[in-house]
């Protein structure tokens, strides 16, 4: 896989982990459900309507996917207000 398409996917899973962390599971924490966010966390776009109902739709996967090696470098204070903001997520404490 080129290093692109690692980032992201890795980016996209960023997104999912900063948006709420219910202590209820609603399914498995499936990367490829956030590629709709790789341009918010790459490019500094706005998060699209698609992403923030992917964000919702996982918040659950948050605090999984947060203390990761690969992701904790893109889970930045101001990436996770910028959602939080835009998309009208709540940011878990893990």
């Amino acid at each position: 896989m080129s290093q692109s398409v690692i980032m992201c996917v890795f980016l996209g899973v960023m997104l999912l982990l900063l948006f709420g962390a219910p202590s209820v599971q609603s399914g498995s924490c499936d990367i490829s459900h956030f590629q709709a966010c790789v341009p918010a966390v790459l490019h500094n776009a706005v998060p699209s309507r698609q992403c923030c109902n992917s964000l919702k739709g996982q918040q659950h996967c948050y605090c999984s996917f947060k203390g990761t090696t690969t992701f904790k470098k893109y889970i930045t204070p101001s990436i996770e207000h910028k959602f939080s903001r835009v998309c009208h997520i709540r940011i878990p404490h893990c």
